[in-house]
């Protein structure tokens, strides 16, 4: 079971991120670094490549969660699958349209960061606060930060912001979910994945 959620868990971040190099290498524009992400979702020539990357991390965190099947991991399994759900919403609200889907895309975009937050300190708090897993709680923690700060316009880094937050979520989730999979059986004994 772990090592089949680990795996698909990996693959859906390992294409969303490559997806996101792809868009970034075909639109070289400073909008992108105020934009954020989303940037990609709006644009004809980076729409399929970042469509794509976004389905395929959805569908694979999903199909990931098929495997969580120990009755003390549901919240996790439904708040993964919740996060996969709120990607597609995020690529079917354009914040380019209006006021209306802007405010639905950060809506969005919001909820995914809460949960993806409350995933992390989950993570942290089973793991009996694992440093490894703090350092990385706080390198999410500070680039999502970063990320509301953009969203304000008080510092203009909103992909850095973003990309930082989900690179450090991804390794958290890779590192810690074995451990945390095999918590019920096995009392967390220490195991890293880099």
């Amino acid at each position: 079971m772990e090592r089949k959620v680990v795996r698909y868990i990996l693959i859906g971040q390992v294409g969303l991120f490559i997806s996101l190099i792809i868009c970034a290498l075909l639109i070289r524009s400073q909008n992108v670094i105020s934009d954020g992400i989303s940037y990609f979702g709006v644009h004809r020539k980076t729409i399929i490549p970042y469509a794509a990357g976004i389905i395929f991390c959805s569908l694979s965190v999903i199909k990931a969660t098929t495997y969580i099947t120990i009755d003390s991991l549901q919240v996790l399994k439904r708040a993964l699958q919740t996060v996969s759900v709120l990607l597609i919403g995020l690529l079917l609200t354009p914040y380019t349209i209006n006021t209306f889907f802007n405010w639905a895309h950060m809506t969005v975009g919001t909820l995914i960061f809460l949960i993806e937050m409350a995933i992390s300190i989950w993570i942290v708090i089973m793991t009996d606060r694992d440093y490894f897993y703090i350092v990385l709680f706080l390198i999410q923690f500070t680039s999502g930060v970063v990320a509301l700060l953009s969203l304000i316009g008080t510092v203009n880094l909103l992909f850095y912001g973003q990309f930082i937050y989900q690179i450090a979520f991804a390794f958290l989730l890779y590192n810690a979910l074995p451990r945390v999979l095999t918590a019920p059986a096995m009392n967390l004994t220490k195991s890293r994945h880099i």
